[in-house]
């Protein structure tokens, strides 16, 4: 179970499938016990499987949620695939309406350090936002559509008087951010997450972390989530 706000998530292994129906029982009665009501009509079941699944091993379709290919978690949209294809695409109109409203700024006079500051706190943050939670499972397409954003902001001047770093940048840099917090922070919610720590009376060059690095064996998706790159970022 995860909760932010007035949000739940419950997450529910292949294996416990039949489990379903009870554990929606279960988080009914906890809202009821808790003067609460579960919104049903705003549930949403969402099957995250390998693109080989066969559809007929699928659990059948719930009979109290609808079912959805997609699902929309704190601003992030990612299908049943971990693909988010479908959040780039959402980015990519945002920053169209970005970069319509730079270009209303821009004709009334906004310049210079002021209309760079602006671009930076609107487009790029929309580009990158929660982009440790994303970024790795971005494929060289969506990645090229991002950062073909920020070159068209160059090449129409919105920029002002400095250049605005790429989106790599800018999502390397958070990467690394939201680790060393992680990593310093023994409260974080994702510290618990950490490998145990690694100890020996060797004399190594100094390495970004003192964790046990993950398995290489590891499937391809778990190799794209943000504590994985990031334990195995600058490794050799």
């Amino acid at each position: 179970m995860a909760k932010y706000a007035d949000d739940t998530y419950l997450l529910i292994p292949s294996i416990n499938s039949n489990t379903i129906e009870l554990e929606l029982d279960h988080v009914t009665s906890w809202a009821a016990d808790n003067n609460l009501k579960l919104n049903v009509l705003k549930s949403q079941e969402l099957l995250v499987r390998n693109k080989n699944t066969s559809t007929n091993s699928l659990p059948p379709p719930n009979s109290k949620i609808e079912r959805v290919s997609f699902l929309c978690v704190l601003g992030i949209t990612f299908n049943q695939y971990l693909e988010i294809s479908d959040h780039v695409t959402n980015v990519l109109q945002k920053s169209n309406q970005c970069l319509y409203a730079l270009k209303i700024l821009k004709s009334k006079g906004l310049a210079g350090r002021s209309l760079n500051t602006v671009c930076k706190s609107t487009l790029l943050s929309s580009l990158a936002y929660a982009s440790p939670s994303w970024w790795g499972f971005a494929s060289a397409e969506d990645r090229a559509r991002l950062e073909s954003v920020i070159k068209k902001a160059m090449r129409w001047g919105y920029a002002g008087d400095d250049p605005l770093p790429t989106l790599q940048d800018i999502c390397s840099k958070a990467d690394a951010n939201l680790f060393q917090n992680v990593l310093n922070n023994s409260r974080h919610v994702l510290h618990q997450l950490l490998p145990p720590e690694k100890s020996h009376n060797y004399s190594l060059r100094v390495r970004p972390h003192n964790r046990v690095l993950p398995n290489c064996s590891s499937t391809s998706l778990m190799r794209k989530n943000f504590l994985h790159r990031m334990l195995m970022k600058d490794s050799y």
